[in-house]
């Protein structure tokens, strides 16, 4: 009994040894927007679904520089989208699956997204007017778009799925006219 209560302290003085190691030489990621691009299924830049709804679909290049000796496989990452002007209603999003950032590498991808909008809906007129002004359609200066933005990455710790949500912004360039 002495023996058995001996190694199962070892082993876990072992494990909280590994995982105070794994967790002080650990570093945050950099994550970097390189822009937008066509949407990775070939869906149509602008696709008009009613007299006064559209839709926006398009690709943002994204790149992870893991310098970390342990990499992570996302089951699935979901990205929901606000405009400050109607924080509490999703403008769009997107969701890509089985992503796998490697360890000590860059990983690039292309996130789906794919932007609803009404322009008979209050809400949203006000914010189409707000993204014209600020892109400078309206005769002003071009000025950075504000995005909020809810994130869901879904990875497995021993067989378990993990969500946690990440809210944040992020200052984006007005989207090129041709886009």
């Amino acid at each position: 009994m002495r023996c058995i209560c001996c190694f199962l302290l070892l082993l876990f003085l072992v494990a909280a040894g590994l995982a105070t190691f794994a967790v002080t030489q650990f570093k945050v990621p950099t994550v970097n927007f390189y822009g937008l691009t066509d949407h990775p299924s070939g869906l149509p830049h602008f696709n008009k679904t009613s007299t006064s709804s559209f839709d926006i679909n398009a690709g943002l290049r994204i790149g992870v520089v893991n310098p970390n000796m342990a990499g992570v496989s996302f089951e699935k990452i979901k990205a929901m989208a606000y405009y400050p002007t109607t924080p509490n209603k999703s403008i769009g999003g997107g969701e890509l699956s089985n992503l796998v950032i490697k360890s000590h590498a860059t990983t690039n991808f292309t996130f789906p997204f794919h932007v609803e909008l009404d322009a008979s809906n209050h809400e949203e007129q006000r914010m189409l007017l707000d993204v014209s002004q600020k892109c400078g359609l309206t005769g002003g200066e071009q000025k950075d778009l504000i995005i909020n933005y809810m994130l869901t990455p879904t990875v497995r710790v021993i067989g378990f799925p993990v969500s946690p949500v990440i809210k944040d912004s992020v200052q984006v360039p007005c989207p090129p006219l041709g886009m």
